[in-house]
């Protein structure tokens, strides 16, 4: 969720604060004009792929536009070597069932 975006003197570069679904706050400056950002911005809600409405973005900024969640965050709940998991702690699904409708070990949902 994008909660601020203005240009501060940045030499003409967009600063914009974010608040992720865990509620993390990331404040990003990109590399873009604020009224280029903001007409860019636009054009995705009304339905253009991210990567075309900002296509001088990289990936890890334009996850953060989609998301609100940066890389160091992606990066922790997502390790390349799932054993360093762990080092989240802002899980999103803290009362995950054991067991689905399937019996145990079953994925699909509560049951």
């Amino acid at each position: 969720m994008i909660l601020k975006v203005h240009t501060p003197d940045l030499g003409g570069n967009v600063e914009v604060t974010f608040r992720s679904p865990s509620g993390r706050i990331t404040v990003a400056v990109l590399p873009l004009r604020e009224s280029i950002f903001r007409k860019a911005l636009a054009d995705w809600k009304a339905g253009e792929l991210i990567q075309s409405a900002f296509p001088t973005l990289d990936a890890d900024q334009r996850e953060l536009i989609v998301s609100g969640i940066g890389k160091a965050e992606w990066d922790a709940m997502f390790p390349e070597d799932p054993a360093d998991a762990s080092q989240y702690e802002g899980g999103m699904y803290e009362d995950e069932p054991t067991e689905g409708p399937c019996g145990p070990g079953c994925t699909c949902g509560p049951s």
